[in-house]
């Protein structure tokens, strides 16, 4: 999951990527930056 949010930040910031970002919803940003524990780690205990 790091990997995949890390890809998305590349290939955000990639050319100026500032405006992409700034055209984000809320919600968009809010699950682009959000660490989902379940999904980074299945192992984990709820």
């Amino acid at each position: 999951m790091i990997a995949e949010k890390r890809h998305l930040a590349d290939d955000l910031l990639d050319g100026g990527g500032e405006s992409d970002l700034t055209a984000l919803s809320d919600d968009e940003l809010s699950d682009l930056v959000r660490l989902d524990v379940m999904r980074a780690n299945p192992q984990a205990e709820r």
